[in-house]
């Protein structure tokens, strides 16, 4: 590898890690915001409405895209994998 190639990596390997720990910031802030709305009604805490409806807003916006965006990154990776053999088949197929 020349070390344009190399640069290119380190960037998109940078991008990746950056995209995967907002995601799971995210995902965190929207689960613990749930749980915590639930174990306060297990308590009987009264919680204003406008605050549970924001709450499960959160949730259920996490939950639907959270599959779509692990899909995504799935198919990224997958085809990452495939470039990265067929680079290896061709230099074995050219020597």
């Amino acid at each position: 590898m020349n070390e344009r190639t190399d640069g290119r990596t380190d960037r998109r390997t940078q991008t990746q890690t950056n995209e995967r720990t907002q995601h799971k910031q995210t995902h965190c802030f929207c689960v613990v915001s749930l749980q915590t709305l639930i174990l306060l009604q297990q308590f009987d805490v009264t919680v204003d409405r406008s605050v549970t409806g924001y709450i499960h807003l959160l949730a259920g916006t996490i939950y639907t895209v959270d599959p779509i965006v692990y899909i995504l990154v799935r198919k990224a990776s997958w085809k990452r994998c495939r470039e990265i053999l067929c680079l290896n088949c061709s230099h074995e197929d050219a020597t």
